[in-house]
């Protein structure tokens, strides 16, 4: 499933860390997963990178970097 009102590869703005989260689980359980098993200070920061919306594509790179520890 999508993301009511979402065009495809984006995130919607967010008001909340819980409602990215809520997005990621609905729509993108395999970035959700990893994104989950990050510690609290890397999931701020990109929650801080998205909550504006964005490309699914650059966030799940985002994501995966920091779990792998890339930069």
């Amino acid at each position: 499933s999508t993301v009511v009102g979402a065009r495809a590869g984006d995130i919607p703005a967010t008001s909340s860390v819980q409602e990215l989260e809520a997005t990621l689980k609905a729509s993108y359980v395999g970035t959700y997963a990893i994104y989950g098993s990050l510690p609290e200070q890397k999931k701020r920061a990109l929650y801080a990178s998205i909550k504006k919306g964005g490309n699914i594509q650059d966030f799940r790179e985002q994501v995966i970097n920091e779990r792998l520890h890339r930069r």
